[in-house]
């Protein structure tokens, strides 16, 4: 009587005058559908996903289909596959998916599954009569179809609360802004749902389920979705377990199908091709069933304990083949985040990128004098798995497996230099940054805005003194530019304050966002005088009692892209130990930016930047001047403002990406180059064109916590043949990254310096097309009692001709988009090149053995073509 669903299923039926059968207490679930043909047939039963799951493997066709008219399934999430199966066995049985929790009278929509589903749990449906239900974005509006949010529920059902528990009947009742009946009352489910294309909502499961793995926001649920997706199996499960270092891990569980068979490492396998590695259970476990409470609902307290140890295939060496690999594993854990390493794991499976490579080719080079970052980075794409890359290492440094390798190796870290009045060095990239001013003062091309949106009522007090904290533990925040008889330096001043402004916009909602939105636009394009200007700067808005916007404004000398996170998650940490009165948690910084300023003018004087230097000319040497068809001429100086043509590539495609990094032992950011260079030579008629792509700089293990402008950009050159096919031009691509990326660190400015191009203020100098390609970024915490989501609305401003952006998020997707300048292309032609581009992904990835000239190309005919 205690459990909601009597509510419907004892008194409905019983009000009806209709009879219920109540299963025995304490029975044996394995006879479930033994007990229910004994006593059927029903007019209905209700009963579980997990319990319907039991009767297809425990019923005939003939049982099944004389058991009950309709089946009415639900407190689960329902599988696509579940209802497969079920439909295979009984394809007459009505089957309702029901949803509703106890809080709106436990049932709130209906959904019946007249056949097959093409989503992969089946939908909860809509609304019943007299109830609605809404799903909502971390900002609390109503989300757009197809994304994912919470969902609210709403109408008649709605109870008045919890007894005896005013806040939390404050947290989960808000008022009802959608609904039809005015004064209302919402129910927040903190279930993850979102609205499909036909009205219905599709449940996605518990966001108190989501978890981080190495910095990705994980649903569990989402997991078990691509599990039921392999036809072996039947049932699954997911949680959350912790390994051997005390971190989370996730753990699947799955159910055999009746007449198939699948074995852990093809089902991971499988997951990969749909995941990204961090959603890939570090455990994968074979169980006859799936153990129930006995409300019939998953017990995940009874699913068995995974085996002690990594999870590693059952003829895995127990250690490893040498010393060399032995220590290369070290190497491997630190860039990668991963423990339980073995000889057959291979570097991009398990999350590693162009990046991490490089940092790791850095951490090689140093610690086996005889190899090169060049080296270490080709024999690492050429050797991708931890065995092959050490015997590859062992034969460069021609010693045999067991030699001494870097255990205890020194990684030279760059060391604090002493101060004198405050006076710092400079870096090339600030110094390039501060002419560059120089050259067009009213430019705000090189501002950083970061927009939060806020819920809930921020502490003022406590934000102004995380903001002072944050620029004294960054020095490079309160760092002024002078110059001083025609030399830059940098004076660090000892007690800034951040310039903080609160602003409180009267009149209606409407009008105070609208207030919000100027008062963000005039930050987004007031410059700094960093002679006096701390290059930061920070402005409260308060647009609603609970809502609140924070705009914070820095320069690019002292901040780039991977800055964000270290400033949003420090940040973070110290408004949480402001509002608590405790200090921060955070570990002390071993050095600060100026420190890799004066390391950096250092390396530039010595023998390592001649020879990226030399590399650099052969390389560029005869580069030809290539510009895309415009829609107006380029004017005499180049014009910054821009637009985005935003690109989501769909799943499939996304996965066909990975997939074909992994095969070619490279990276989804050389598949996409490959495809890129294809599309510019389909529309210039060249096959060498110079792409810039920046690169993080963060390859040291000091530099990882600093906040600071560490990026450079690396001019990608690889010419294409019309007559090769998209692997061998991958192949090509993949050697001339690998060695770009190995001469990584000699700053553009001084390659600038060192070519010498005719100088021309129309265009950016040796490239006009930028290509960015990231990982999933790590989730910023919020604020310490705020929600916080990040406004990602774009400044219109493009550096290049045109820029290319992509980022992988945390679902395994890839979205982003096409950066390009207002002043020469049209929104038309730029929207061309998002459709040409996915086409010669398509044709590239789908047969190996086309031409790149015989590629196909887009319906419309919106691409202008040269001869």
């Amino acid at each position: 009587i205690g459990f909601d669903a009597v509510v419907p299923n004892l008194f409905g039926p019983l009000i009806a005058g209709q009879t219920v059968h109540l299963l025995p207490e304490g029975f044996d679930i394995a006879r479930l559908g033994e007990l229910l043909v004994a006593g059927g047939p029903y007019s209905f039963i209700k009963l579980t996903p997990s319990h319907l799951d039991l009767l297809t493997a425990q019923l005939t066709p003939a049982e099944a289909a004389g058991l009950a008219a309709t089946v009415v399934v639900g407190a689960e999430s329902f599988s696509a596959a579940s209802l497969e199966y079920w439909r295979r066995l009984a394809p007459d049985v009505v089957v309702l998916n029901e949803y509703g929790p106890t809080e709106v009278t436990v049932a709130n929509s209906v959904f019946q599954a007249d056949g097959l589903v093409s989503t992969r749990t089946v939908p909860i449906g809509r609304p019943i009569p007299n109830t609605w239900m809404f799903v909502v974005d971390y900002a609390g509006e109503l989300a757009e179809v197809g994304v994912t949010g919470e969902l609210l529920v709403g109408g008649m059902g709605v109870v008045r609360g919890y007894h005896g528990r005013p806040d939390l009947t404050a947290d989960k009742f808000i008022p009802d802004r959608f609904g039809p009946v005015p004064g209302g009352r919402l129910y927040r489910t903190e279930d993850l749902a979102r609205v499909l294309p036909d009205g219905n909502v599709e449940f996605l499961g518990r966001s108190d389920d989501q978890i981080k793995i190495r910095g990705y926001r994980v649903e569990p649920g989402e997991v078990e979705s691509q599990l039921l997706a392999h036809p072996a199996v039947r049932e699954a499960t997911v949680v959350v377990r912790q390994d051997t270092a005390g971190d989370p891990a996730l753990v699947g569980y799955w159910v055999e199908a009746p007449e198939t068979t699948v074995d852990a490492p093809a089902l991971r396998d499988h997951l990969r091709r749909s995941l990204p590695e961090p959603m890939v259970p570090a455990h994968l476990v074979r169980l006859d069933r799936l153990p129930l409470t006995a409300h019939g609902k998953i017990d995940r307290s009874a699913l068995p304990s995974p085996p002690a140890g990594p999870a590693v295939a059952a003829d895995a060496p127990a250690v490893a083949a040498s010393a060399t690999e032995l220590a290369l594993a070290v190497l491997w854990q630190d860039v990668l985040g991963r423990t339980g390493l073995r000889g057959d794991d291979n570097f991009f499976d398990l999350g590693g990128h162009s990046l991490s490579a490089t940092r790791l080719a850095r951490q090689v080079a140093e610690a086996y004098p005889p190899m090169t970052r060049r080296l270490a980075l080709r024999e690492l794409f050429a050797n991708p798995t931890l065995g092959g890359f050490a015997a590859a290492v062992d034969r460069a440094v021609g010693s045999v497996a067991g030699s001494p390798g870097p255990a205890g190796a020194d990684l030279a870290p760059i060391r604090p230099v002493p101060r004198s009045a405050g006076v710092v060095a400079l870096s090339s990239a600030q110094q390039r940054l501060w002419f560059h001013g120089q050259l067009d003062p009213d430019s705000t091309e090189y501002l950083v805005p970061i927009v939060l949106r806020l819920t809930g009522r921020p502490d003022e007090a406590a934000l102004r003194g995380a903001l002072a904290d944050l620029v004294a533990r960054h020095e490079v925040l309160r760092t002024l530019v002078s110059l001083v008889d025609g030399k830059l330096i940098g004076v660090v001043a000892p007690d800034a304050v951040v310039p903080f402004h609160l602003d409180r916009p009267a009149g209606t909602r409407v009008e105070r966002e609208a207030a919000a939105d100027e008062l963000i636009r005039r930050e987004r394009t007031t410059r700094f005088v960093l002679t006096r200007d701390l290059p930061i700067r920070a402005r409260l808005i308060e647009v609603a009692d609970d809502t609140w916007v924070l705009c914070l404004v820095l320069h690019h000398i002292a901040f780039d892209g991977l800055s964000r996170g270290i400033l949003q998650r420090e940040l973070a940490e110290l408004y949480a130990g402001r509002t608590e009165g405790r200090p921060s948690a955070l570990p002390p910084l071993p050095i600060q930016y100026a420190d890799f300023a004066a390391w950096q003018h250092e390396w530039l004087s010595g023998h390592d930047a001649e020879l990226a230097v030399a590399f650099w000319r052969d390389t560029l040497a005869g580069l030809p001047a290539v510009d895309l068809p415009f829609d107006r001429p380029r004017p005499a100086r180049y014009d910054s403002t821009g637009d985005v043509v935003t690109l989501t590539l769909p799943p499939d495609l996304a996965r066909s990406i990975r997939r074909a990094g992994r095969e070619s032992n490279t990276t989804s950011y050389v598949v996409v180059l490959t495809a890129l260079r294809i599309l510019l030579a389909r529309i210039t008629g060249a096959t060498d064109i110079a792409i810039g792509t920046p690169v993080g700089g963060r390859d040291r293990p000091e530099l990882a916590d600093l906040v600071g402008v560490f990026v450079n950009t690396v001019v990608m050159r690889g010419p294409l043949a019309w007559d090769e096919t998209f692997a061998a031009a991958l192949a090509r691509q993949r050697d001339a990254v690998t060695a770009a990326f190995a001469y990584q660190d000699l700053p553009f400015d001084r390659l600038v310096q060192e070519l010498r191009p005719r100088r021309d203020r129309s265009k950016h100098p040796l490239f006009q097309i930028m290509f960015a390609y990231a990982a999933a970024p790590e989730v910023a915490p919020d604020l310490s009692g705020l929600v916080m989501a990040a406004d990602e609305s774009h400044s219109a401003t493009a550096n290049f001709d045109l820029t290319l952006y992509l980022q992988e998020t945390a679902d395994g997707g890839v979205t982003g988009g096409f950066e390009y300048a207002t002043a020469l292309f049209d929104r038309a032609t730029v929207e061309a090149l998002a459709d040409e581009l996915i086409v010669v992904l398509r044709a590239g990835l789908a047969d190996g053995s086309t031409p790149i000239r015989a590629f196909p190309r887009t319906t419309t005919d919106r691409t202008k073509e040269r001869p």
